[in-house]
């Protein structure tokens, strides 16, 4: 568990940082703050929600590998959307250029 933890802390604070800098690429001038800001909710809410739904799938099928699968599943789709954000942000930038 604190193997864990640790991978965590590494990858969550490399995360932040870097929605940080795509955040100031994307709301440089009036809106940067509340862009971080919101930024910053919505990963708090899905930390919370996290631990709220975890206890709640273990409850109903008693098998951590339900709790493990549906996480992996919830993961996998934010590495999709962060895909498709790449893509979007390198389109942006060849248009810019030409």
């Amino acid at each position: 568990m604190i193997l864990a933890r640790g991978i965590f802390g590494v990858g969550g604070e490399s995360l932040a940082i870097a929605q940080a800098a795509m955040a100031e690429e994307w709301f440089t001038g009036k809106f940067l703050t509340v862009a971080i800001g919101i930024n910053n909710v919505v990963s708090l809410l899905g930390a919370g929600s996290a631990a709220y739904a975890g206890p709640l799938i273990y409850d109903k099928k008693r098998d951590i590998q339900w709790v493990l699968f549906v996480i992996g599943i919830v993961c996998f789709c934010s590495w999709l959307i962060s895909i498709g954000y790449w893509l979007v942000e390198e389109n942006m930038k060849s248009k810019i250029k030409n």
